[in-house]
């Protein structure tokens, strides 16, 4: 994912408020001992974690995002691909920001992730959902234009259901030559109900949830009658 544009990742997300992420990441789950962090990109978050003093292992299915992460984190444990594929062990604390769940595109993906995460917990489980109304409302149906440094973006977003289908196009200039490249994404605009109900069905339970305009965040942890 965001293959040679992990480099322009952080220009991408600029304005995004880590502050007030890890003041909510401190009231729900204040990060401590043997970390996973799913899905970490170029390691905005990573940062936060391992400057905590928390033994970091952190996943992502970029090997461009995790270059860039790996450059000022060398205490850091990185690893590449998905978690359903992985035997990593138990983790005290998982954690997947800023909008990982959004990625997972159907029931199914989302279920085999939950089940993924149970396997690997030994406590407590943090992610957040992109509020629907927040990706309605910012996102859906709309193009955005950003003139930088490393040359101009063109971000464009179409719902089609409940999908929002991204493309994304970097035009630079090198040699004298304009160049253009291009990649899709896509993320879904989950209900948080759906969410809530899978999370149950994969023996999870939601120990606590806060909620605003643009984001919902849940602590999960085990059920009784499933300690792992």
């Amino acid at each position: 994912m965001y293959k040679e544009f992990a480099r322009i990742y952080d220009i991408l997300m600029k304005n995004f408020p880590y502050e007030d992420y890890q003041n909510i990441i401190e009231k729900l789950l204040p990060p401590r001992g043997k970390i996973l962090e799913i899905g970490c990109g170029t390691g905005k978050m990573t940062h936060y974690f391992f400057h905590r003093g928390a033994e970091v292992h952190a996943l992502d299915t970029s090997p461009n995002m995790l270059s860039f992460a790996k450059r000022n984190l060398p205490g850091v444990n990185f690893y590449l691909g998905t978690l359903e594929e992985m035997d990593m062990g138990g983790f005290d604390q998982i954690f997947a920001c800023v909008d990982v769940v959004n990625y997972y595109l159907s029931e199914e993906e989302l279920r085999l992730f939950f089940a993924s995460v149970k396997r690997h917990m030994k406590g407590e489980f943090l992610f957040d959902l992109r509020h629907p109304s927040a990706m309605e409302r910012d996102l859906a149906n709309q193009t955005f234009f950003y003139e930088e440094e490393l040359g101009d973006l063109l971000w464009i977003n179409e719902r089609e259901g409940d999908i929002l289908f991204q493309e994304i196009i970097l035009y630079w200039k090198e040699n004298n030559a304009y160049i253009k490249s291009s990649e899709e994404h896509a993320q879904k605009i989950w209900a948080p109900e759906m969410v809530e109900r899978l999370i149950v069905e994969a023996g999870l339970l939601v120990k606590e949830k806060i909620e605003n305009p643009e984001r919902i965040y849940y602590l999960c942890g085990l059920t009784e009658a499933e300690p792992g």
